[in-house]
């Protein structure tokens, strides 16, 4: 066989092991690709506003608040904001587009492992199973399908691509793979600080390959890590919390018996879940100690086997992050998907494997069974309902799988199945102000207001640092009719509370229930100016209907009610011409001349070409014994009046006026 045959056929091996990746991955989860928002795609995509105007990109990459509808959970993930705005650009929130990027994007992570793995000197029938391994671990499946997960995704991409094309640059002696692979270190950073783990692969691959260390070739790896953390130090200066998760003690102990958890889930991803059944730990349990044990020696074997140093380093670096930072959830399973790799490139390194008699049946069978996880996993990711019902199922005492059921049941109108939700989760744990907040909600639903009350109570008793259940109890309280209780409540939320605006506009209506329409257009108009959209509406209705009121009192000759009706709309609308129009009137029928005039004045001031008032100040400055004045105002109405009348009118009394100036 010649060279350029070998060659053929090599390729043509290539193309068919990639070829096959991609098919199996598409089959597998192509079902999926409907599967709803889930969990915290709410704040981060569903009710973020900053995805829908894609013209405003460039600012994802320096306002990270931008991330969620939330300020305050503020993440420096660029490259996720805008994929996601992409996304909404193409398919608004139907949600088949999110998920087919998800995909692409982890179809892409496999054949880079599969190509990895390839230039680790696996043999190609290797390589092939370690990408299909990958591809099809059901520890995949949960950035796959939950999208805000696929910080993960692009994160990872972005890491075995810079290890994929350093490896090349070296192998292949190519500036151009060397560029590349920076490039790609640098869109994994902008992805998720994760990738930041990256920054030693190079360096371990070259002392696994040849004992030696290219120092030269990591400084813009370093360069770049740099500059990527003094750029978030600039965006975010500190994460703050408003009480410390755990001590360092207790998330030490934690996650040292997690790394552990997190190994067994790699061996047996049987007992999948979005909330496992995983607790804190001090340092004196006696897990934290068998862990440790088991963890030490775990790694002074894989440190001496030369052969596991890069699947060790890809695996359990992308884990140290969690085992320093406090997260609020102790494990996760999306935190495994570089993980996986790493076990991928350390189990393809066992020597001897491919003697063993039956491995291609094995093999075979190993996917098929990772194949049929992951269909149950799509399945359980469906929809918020079928993922923590499942989540419950496995983990029947937790409560946060409880207390989302409730959340997921009630958006869907099942009231009576949310309140049996929040109502298990309560027997777990009777002072969750959570959980009773959620009840709370829910008997709002059903109409049980003093049960609601009762609640929302409870709750903000046993967690008064939740101020926006002050919101919720004052909304229960208003829906009873106790009003000034409802106020009560409404003022005590903090101005930063994103219910602010809105319980503002809901103290406006207390006080227009109660009789009370001045100051109802106080709050009216101070929810207005905070963009609440029912302040806005109702303010404007209440200045309309006071005007009105001032036109009726006008016909009627009640100038007293004409003055207080219109005053009121000033209070709205301070530039509303016919509250100052009806005002300037009422002021002259009670004889108060000078502020007649006054109010007259600033009227035309903001409306110069509102010829209604041109008239009245002529008529004003006529009553006053101001003649010049009021000839002034006359001939701006012949002169510049749209109505053919009021100029007519003006003629009239203008010519009336200078005949008796001339008379006199």
């Amino acid at each position: 066989m010649n060279m350029n045959t070998f060659c053929a056929q090599a390729t043509e091996k290539n193309a068919f092991s990639a070829l096959l990746i991609l098919v199996c991955l598409t089959l597998l989860y192509a079902p999926a690709v409907d599967n709803s928002f889930q969990y915290d795609d709410r704040h981060s995509i569903v009710e973020n506003p900053h995805l829908r105007i894609l013209d405003n990109w460039l600012d994802f990459f320096v306002d990270p608040t931008l991330f969620s509808r939330d300020a305050d959970k503020a993440m420096y993930r660029p490259l996720v904001l805008l994929s996601l705005a992409l996304n909404y650009a193409w398919s608004g929130y139907e949600t088949h587009s999110y998920h087919w990027f998800n995909l692409s994007v982890h179809a892409l992570c496999s054949l880079l492992v599969w190509g990895v793995l390839l230039r680790l000197g696996r043999p190609p029938w290797m390589a092939l199973l370690g990408g299909l391994f990958f591809a099809l671990h059901p520890l995949c499946a949960e950035p796959v399908n939950y999208i805000s997960s696929r910080s993960e995704l692009m994160a990872g991409l972005g890491c075995l691509g810079a290890l994929w094309f350093y490896m090349g640059s070296v192998q292949e002696a190519s500036r151009r793979f060397y560029i590349l692979s920076l490039m790609c270190f640098t869109l994994g950073l902008l992805s998720k600080s994760i990738a930041i783990t990256a920054l030693l692969w190079p360096a371990v691959w070259d002392w696994q390959r040849s004992k030696s260390f290219r120092w030269a070739a990591y400084l813009p790896y370093g360069a770049i890590a740099f500059l990527y953390l003094w750029g978030v130090r600039q965006f975010i200066e500190r994460a703050v919390l408003s009480e410390p998760v755990r001590t360092m003690g207790e998330q030490v102990a934690t996650q040292l018996k997690g790394l552990v958890y997190y190994a067994y889930l790699l061996w047996a991803p049987f007992s999948l879940s979005v909330d496992h059944a995983f607790y804190t730990s001090t340092l004196g349990d006696p897990l934290v100690l068998l862990a440790a044990l088991l963890l030490a020696s775990t790694l002074g074997i894989l440190l001496v086997w030369r052969g596991e140093l890069l699947g060790l380093a890809v695996g359990i670096g992308a884990l140290l992050p969690t085992l320093i930072v406090p997260l609020n959830v102790l494990v996760n399973e999306h935190r495994l998907y570089l993980p996986v790799a790493g076990f991928v490139f350390a189990v393809t390194s066992i020597s001897g494997i491919g003697r063993i008699r039956g491995t291609g049946w094995g093999a075979t069978l190993l996917l098929l069974g990772l194949a049929g996880l992951v269909v149950q996993r799509n399945e359980a990711w469906r929809d918020e309902v079928s993922l923590w019902s499942d989540a419950h199922e496995k983990n029947p005492r937790a409560v946060r799988p409880l207390l989302y059921m409730g959340n997921a049941e009630r958006a869907r109108g099942n009231i009576d199945l949310a309140v049996r939700a929040y109502a298990k989760a309560l027997e777990v744990e009777p002072e969750n102000a959570v959980v009773r907040a959620g009840m709370g909600n829910a008997l709002m639903d059903l109409g049980r207001v003093d049960l609601a009350i009762t609640a929302f109570r409870k709750a903000l008793a046993d967690q008064p640092l939740m101020t926006d259940l002050n919101y919720s109890l004052g909304r229960a309280l208003q829906v009873g009719g106790r009003l000034a209780e409802a106020r009560n409540f409404y003022a005590r939320l903090p101005v930063e509370s994103p219910h602010r605006a809105i319980a503002l506009n809901n103290i406006g209506t207390t006080f227009e229930q109660g009789g009370q329409p001045d100051s109802a257009i106080h709050y009216y108009g101070r929810a207005a100016r905070g963009n609440a959209p029912d302040g806005v509406r109702n303010l404007k209705r209440l200045v309309v209907r006071s005007v009105e009121k001032a036109e009726e009192a006008l016909r009627a000759g009640d100038y007293a009610q004409v003055e207080h009706s219109a005053r009121r709309a000033l209070k709205g609308f301070p530039r509303h011409r016919y509250g100052r129009f009806f005002l300037s009137v009422s002021l002259l029928s009670q004889g108060r001349l000078e502020e007649s005039i006054r109010e007259n004045e600033r009227l035309l001031s903001e409306h110069p070409d509102f010829d209604e008032g041109w008239l009245q100040l002529a008529n004003a400055y006529e009553t006053a014994g101001d003649p010049d004045r009021a000839l002034i105002a006359y001939n701006r109405l012949v002169q510049g009046a749209s109505d053919p009348a009021l100029r007519s009118l003006a003629k009239e009394r203008r010519a009336r006026l200078l005949g008796k100036q001339g008379g006199s």
